[in-house]
């Protein structure tokens, strides 16, 4: 996709755990056990194109020989924690910001625990069409942030913009599609 898109910014949430500018993945269940045992059972994912629910966390569990047996996909990590929360998949892995604001404002989340977690990696990009200008979209980024009320920037959990070298992303590994997704 990076010879299709312009990259502007890498957004810092502050993620307690990594470097600025980094992000990692929650691994979720709906029970306690542990990341072998549910890798036995049902692992949702939002989308197979997504690097926090999906990329990093198979990338993460293939390395420790765990990679689950059957999928369900979710549309998204809020309906992936749902399934979990519902019995309908055993583990999930959620970016860690989506995560805390599942937790915070979700009953149904409290059923969830953190069962593991993916090694940090770049945060994930700003990206947007080629016929903008990537220093423009940038520079409005940084001003648009400069701007916003401090209340949501911390509801937001924004602490600022940064510029990455492309190599960050197009490095990234990023697992063949599964045959079993469903």
């Amino acid at each position: 996709m990076h010879d299709k898109v312009h990259y502007a910014a890498t957004p810092d949430y502050g993620i307690e755990g990594c470097p600025p500018r980094y992000y990692k993945s929650i691994f979720a269940s709906g029970k306690e056990q542990s990341l072998g045992s549910s890798a036995r059972g049902i692992f949702a994912f939002n989308d197979a194109h997504s690097q926090l629910g999906w990329a990093g966390p198979i990338d993460a569990r293939e390395k420790l020989v765990l990679t689950p047996k059957r999928f369900l996909k979710t549309g998204s990590h809020l309906n992936s924690a749902k399934a979990m929360s519902q019995a309908h998949a055993d583990s999930a892995a959620l970016d860690t910001h989506s995560w805390s604001i599942t937790l915070q404002y979700n009953v149904f989340a409290k059923r969830l625990v953190m069962i593991g977690q993916t090694d940090p990696i770049s945060d994930l990009p700003d990206i947007f069409s080629k016929k903008h200008s990537p220093n423009l979209v940038f520079d409005t980024c940084i001003v648009g942030l400069k701007h916003l009320q401090k209340h949501l920037k911390h509801k937001l959990g924004l602490h600022g913009f940064v510029r990455l070298a492309k190599n960050n992303y197009i490095n990234v590994p990023n697992p063949i599609a599964t045959a079993n997704l469903t």
